[in-house]
């Protein structure tokens, strides 16, 4: 031992210091989780809160997403994205004590995207996917109608949004294709 030092041991924690700050922890994943759920307050638009987060936020990540030039990136990226949002419901649709919350949309960002996948993000592509996501969320056909009603908790809230922007995807693709 070096002249000078001491070798004291180091306490731990008490036990309930270290409980606590775990439940903080997750406590502040939850809180981040629930503000990505509602978009950092988007949710809580007065009217038409889907439509507003859709705009406000799909279009421009859309955009963004479109500078992906490698679709395996961009098909990572979404995948990931989809799975944090997933989560997100979840836990926010059990924080908020709702079965779908009118403020979570999150589900409307990744149905929109999902929408404007590998398209190109030009003025007319990124309008006609905002109209045709928008017409399929709302509208609900079969088999979005069921995902919408039969499926529980955070995958529940996203997927009748993700098949809504399947539907909206292909359709666009033909449109875009028809216009050359």
């Amino acid at each position: 031992m070096r002249e000078g030092s001491s070798c004291r041991r180091q306490k731990a924690a008490p036990r309930y210091y270290q409980e606590n700050k775990v439940k903080s922890n997750q406590r502040s994943v939850e809180a981040s989780l629930v503000w990505l759920a509602v978009l950092g307050g988007i949710g809580r638009a007065p009217v038409a809160s889907g439509s507003v987060a859709t705009l406000v936020a799909g279009v421009p990540a859309a955009w963004v997403m479109s500078t992906i030039r490698q679709p395996l990136y961009g098909a990572v990226l979404l995948t990931a994205f989809l799975l944090v949002s997933w989560l997100a419901c979840d836990v926010a649709a059990n924080k908020l004590g709702k079965k779908d919350p009118r403020e979570v949309v999150v589900d409307e960002l990744a149905g929109y995207l999902v929408t404007m996948f590998a398209l190109p993000a030009t003025l007319l592509s990124l309008a006609i996917g905002f109209l045709l996501f928008r017409i399929f969320d709302i509208w609900k056909p079969w088999p979005i109608r069921v995902a919408d009603t039969k499926v529980p908790g955070g995958l529940g809230i996203l997927l009748d949004d993700l098949l809504a922007g399947l539907a909206a995807h292909l359709l666009l693709r033909a449109i875009l294709a028809l216009l050359g």
